[in-house]
């Protein structure tokens, strides 16, 4: 992940709380309790080198 995740990655988590690389980063690996396909999964872009993955 952190060959994928920019030096100034941050996601906000359902509950609203901010989280930057280094706390994503230090998340143990585990299974996620994901079905996939995700439903309603958008990327839109914002610019040249960002997109809004919701």
């Amino acid at each position: 992940m952190e060959a994928q995740l920019g030096p100034d990655f941050f996601e906000f988590g359902q509950s609203g709380r901010r989280y930057d690389r280094s706390e994503v980063l230090d998340v143990e690996v585990g299974e996620i309790d994901a079905v996939l396909p995700l439903n309603d999964f958008r990327c839109t872009s914002l610019g040249d080198s960002h997109v809004l993955v919701t």
